[in-house]
């Protein structure tokens, strides 16, 4: 008998431990997997980085840590545990947790209108009576367009406030709130900004005392001038970023005036103690109750007429095989993106020093989390016909000189035998009416979902924001405005050199053509200039003087086209100096319709 109980006794204890460690087993002989599946995707990716920083995290562990590359390959300097990176738009992420730790105060309501938690002289850019709401901005759904002014400044001795910046931003409220996904950095620092008016604190200082105090990452900034942390400051000048061909990015030291968007930098180690805190079961030390944490990443938006989880407060849906949100970011230097799946207690974080970096800021996620199955019913399936056309981007200016941006980079969308659709040269299967999958892109843009808008008309959604479809005639009319514009410029430069030529001048020169053409070359400059200047990262402000000579020159050269016209006769013009001097006319006109359509004075 005692020999049966000292037997018994044994197998309960074995039976107990063989339970309590059977599923770290099963979860370590998974991981050794994933890492050896990582190690086999690093290798065949390698070349293409210049330096990287990885982490899987799972529960309150790191489980893989990886490093490969140089932070800075000129000295000869490797990616180690002090490198700092910057997060890019990761940083919003701060913002959306910086909101809920107010709602969890009951200083926020999420559906409440932004107004009540803005200053009563605040100009909030709105354009549609229906107000906008938090849960709005943090949807990307308030209905602004972008802009490309005000991203980036070098060298700033010092650095405008919040508000300023915000009240300074060329932005426009072009959709009505709540209908289209258009991602908005200024919306992210609006929700910024209304943390500072609620809780009374700078957003640094709250942000500082609020989230990294609590979490203890010491090695983490948010000013985007790192006057808060000098480690920070001094590490990150250490660090180089690099183009796709691994080029160096000079210079590629700056600060971004809508900082909360996405000014954070800091270490992996650090933003791994954020990824910690976001899959313990309370949240803790960022919130006080569970259910803060659990609102958090619970959804908030769903695909157009699905029950497909596209945004959870702020965090993006990653098309996987488990519920996964996160959100990945871009400055001029960097790339970096973060992942994780409350399911599975599994997180994943990738940093790089390299620009629109995406072999392993969107592959490693997608190898970590897997990537969705779908089977479909052939019967069920819809006609794809109605959805080819012509898609731009919802988050493009709506306003002002730089929509032209959208132009250039509409898409169109073909089908593909009757059930399939083919976008950017990849082929989009049908998995069910309205939802398309591809198999070859990354997760990030695995899935097409189609619907159709009461007002604006045939919609295409990603995980990224919405496409809105643009008429044939619309496209092709700007584009032949926009060729015709470029053939006015060709004229008056050739006719300039022109001049130049003896035999030639005889003939065709006359004091009023010249002057139309140098006016023509003057504008065409100014425009040039702006668009140099924007692409180089300026402030709204600074092309003011720009747009006023536009203005100037239109109105100039509309009264001396109708001058010389009135006063033709007597400008005494052979034959042909009369068809340049036309010519010259027309292309004035086509200037001035082309600076008045693509608002190149405001």
């Amino acid at each position: 008998m005692k020999r049966f109980n000292k037997w018994f006794q044994f197998s309960v204890i074995s039976c107990i431990a063989f339970m309590l460690f059977l599923p770290n087993s099963t979860v370590s002989a998974d991981m050794h997997s994933l890492e050896n599946k990582l190690d086999d995707y690093i290798s065949q990716n390698e070349d293409t980085t210049a330096g990287l920083a990885i982490m899987i995290i799972q529960d309150n562990e790191v489980v893989v840590r990886k490093s490969i590359g140089f932070a800075n390959s000129e000295k000869n300097l490797k990616v180690n545990e002090e490198s700092v990176f910057e997060w890019g738009s990761v940083s919003k992420i701060v913002i959306w947790i910086s909101v809920m730790q107010l709602v969890e105060d009951g200083l926020i309501d999420l559906n409440q209108d932004i107004r009540h938690y803005l200053p009563e002289s605040f100009p909030l850019p709105t354009k549609f009576e229906e107000p906008i709401q938090l849960l709005h901005l943090m949807n990307h759904t308030a209905g602004f367009d972008d802009s490309y002014t005000d991203l980036v400044l070098y060298n700033p001795s010092e650095m405008l406030s919040l508000k300023e910046t915000l009240n300074n931003t060329d932005v426009k409220q072009v959709f009505r709130p709540g209908e289209i996904m258009a991602y908005s950095n200024y919306g992210a620092a609006l929700a910024a900004f209304i943390v500072e008016n609620v809780s009374g604190q700078d957003y640094v200082d709250y942000v500082n005392e609020h989230v990294f105090e609590p979490l203890k990452m010491k090695h983490t900034s948010i000013d985007p001038l790192q006057n808060a942390n000098e480690w920070v400051k001094s590490e990150r000048k250490k660090i180089q970023g690099y183009t796709l061909d691994n080029q160096p990015i000079t210079p590629d030291l700056y600060a971004i005036p809508l900082y909360p968007a996405g000014s954070i930098m800091g270490t992996i180690d650090d933003l791994a103690l954020l990824v910690t805190a976001f899959l313990s079961e309370k949240g803790s030390p960022l919130f006080k109750k569970e259910d803060t944490i659990d609102l958090l990443f619970e959804p908030s938006a769903f695909y157009p007429g699905t029950n497909i989880p596209r945004i959870a407060h702020g965090f993006l849906s990653l098309p996987a095989e488990t519920k996964t949100f996160g959100h990945s970011g871009n400055t001029i230097a960097f790339t970096s993106s973060l992942y994780l799946s409350r399911e599975k207690r599994l997180g994943v974080i990738v940093m790089t020093n390299q620009s629109n970096e995406t072999n392993f800021s969107f592959g490693i996620p997608e190898l970590v989390f897997g990537k969705p199955e779908f089977s479909a019913e052939v019967e069920k399936l819809e006609n794809s016909a109605p959805w080819t056309g012509i898609y731009q981007a919802a988050r493009v200016p709506y306003h002002g000189f730089s929509k032209m941006y959208g132009l250039a980079n509409r898409f169109s969308v073909k089908q593909n035998g009757q059930h399939n659709l083919m976008t950017n040269g990849f082929l989009y299967t049908q998995q069910h009416p309205g939802i398309y999958s591809n198999k070859e892109e990354f997760s990030m843009y695995a899935r097409d979902v189609y619907s159709v808008h009461p007002e604006y008309g045939n919609i295409l959604s990603t995980s990224l924001g919405d496409h809105i479809q643009i008429s044939l005639k619309r496209h092709l009319f700007e584009w032949a405005m926009l060729i015709a514009g470029l053939a006015a410029t060709l004229f008056s430069v050739v006719y300039s050199a022109l001049i130049l030529v003896p035999k030639f001048r005889k003939r065709a020169f006359h004091i009023v053509i010249l002057i139309l053409i140098v006016l023509n070359l003057l504008v065409v400059s100014n425009v040039a200039f702006m668009i140099y200047k924007t692409l180089s990262m300026t402030t709204y402000e600074s092309l003011k003087v720009h747009m006023m000579f536009t203005i100037i020159y239109v109105i100039l050269i509309s009264v001396f086209i109708v001058t010389s016209l009135f006063l033709k006769k007597k400008l005494r013009l052979n034959k042909t100096q009369n068809i340049y001097f036309f010519v010259s006319i027309l292309s004035a006109i086509l200037l001035c319709v082309n600076l008045v359509y693509w608002e190149f004075y405001r």
